[in-house]
């Protein structure tokens, strides 16, 4: 019971370190994308801002050729109403290339249209709050935002699945970026900023060309915000979200603090050591006490390897529970356990 409960808690330490290693390897493009910040200084201590000017991405994407793709997130609240079905939501506003970027995987409609001006992609547990088991694809639904009175009606484009576990964003509602300039002012503004920008850039050397020229950015940016001790732009890549997330400030990213990962590795290792120390002792301690029947073993014509080979098997059978037995406890206990303590999926 003891070797199981080791057992247990180590695989689920192993689970979130792998995790925490495979964030987001299920987009093809992952390798390309790389997240625009901003290096400020505040109070003297350097740190780096995910949101940037809304048009930021736009512009370095349409005077830098070695940038393939730009894609913006904004997140807003609404009050989404289907029939009867009424409630308070987390609403993203995203670029047409997003969907193209990323592959989150599709239920239900076609990726071509899930950039349509009216149309709206959900995820698959907001569809199936909203219209069961069924296929939603060209149902209406009604969305009025906090900060609006009007009701804007939205036809549903797509489904996508449930997002796996080591995405480190997903989103529930997507409606498509150009749609705020009806409902929100100043989108154009270089004072208001997006929650996410991502770029597109194949060739990783190319960034030191982008970073060569992004003078005339910080200089626009600075004339709108006096007061800000802004350093330079940083792009961050996707492949490394995981390692630096907890860096940076307004961080939308679903990730951990490197130390959590050394924290629970040094735990796994620890209980694994003490738990063998003490199945050892149990072991010698119980075989003291057969001392009659190994004697009795050996007078009835057993030689001394086949008492070792006995021994062995009895410790392999016990070993092999114990292993059985952690995976059962790791699987339907501890890791929806820690999984909900934590906010994993």
């Amino acid at each position: 019971l003891g070797m199981a409960l080791a057992i247990g808690c180590c695989l689920v330490a192993f689970q979130f370190i792998y995790w925490w290693t495979h964030l987001d390897d299920f987009h093809s493009k992952r390798d390309e994308v790389y997240i625009l910040q901003r290096e400020m200084t505040t109070d003297g201590i350097p740190g780096i801002w995910n949101d940037v000017p809304q048009p930021l991405g736009k512009a370095i994407a349409e005077e830098f050729t070695q940038v393939e793709a730009f894609a913006r997130g904004n997140y807003n609240r609404g009050t989404i109403k289907h029939g009867e079905n009424v409630f308070n939501e987390w609403v993203s506003f995203v670029d047409p290339a997003y969907h193209n970027l990323f592959d989150f995987e599709i239920k239900w409609g076609k990726r071509e249209v899930f950039g349509d001006y009216d149309g709206v992609v959900l995820a698959e547990a907001i569809s199936k709050k909203y219209f069961g088991d069924t296929n939603p694809v060209g149902e209406l639904i009604k969305i009025r935002f906090s900060a609006l009175e009007e009701v804007e009606e939205f036809t549903v484009k797509g489904v996508l699945k449930k997002v796996p576990g080591n995405a480190s964003f997903s989103n529930n509602i997507i409606l498509p970026f150009e749609r705020q300039k009806n409902l929100f002012e100043n989108m154009e503004d270089w004072t208001y900023h997006s929650t996410i920008t991502f770029l597109q850039i194949p060739n990783p050397e190319d960034i030191k060309t982008i970073k060569a020229g992004e003078q005339k950015y910080l200089d626009r940016i600075l004339q709108l915000n006096e007061n800000w001790d802004l350093t330079g732009l940083h792009f961050q890549a996707l492949t490394t979200i995981a390692q630096n997330g907890h860096k940076i400030e307004n961080n939308p990213f679903h990730t951990s603090h490197n130390s959590a990962i050394i924290m629970l590795t040094i735990i796994a290792i620890v209980l694994l050591i003490l738990v063998c120390f003490n199945y050892i002792n149990i072991s010698l301690a119980s075989a003291s006490s057969r001392l009659k029947e190994i004697s009795v073993r050996k007078v009835l014509g057993s030689n001394r390897g086949q008492i070792i080979w006995q021994f062995l098997s009895e410790n392999l059978i016990i070993c092999l529970l114990a292993l059985g037995l952690g995976i059962v406890l790791a699987s339907y206990l501890f890791l929806p356990w820690f999984n909900s303590l934590s906010g994993n999926t």
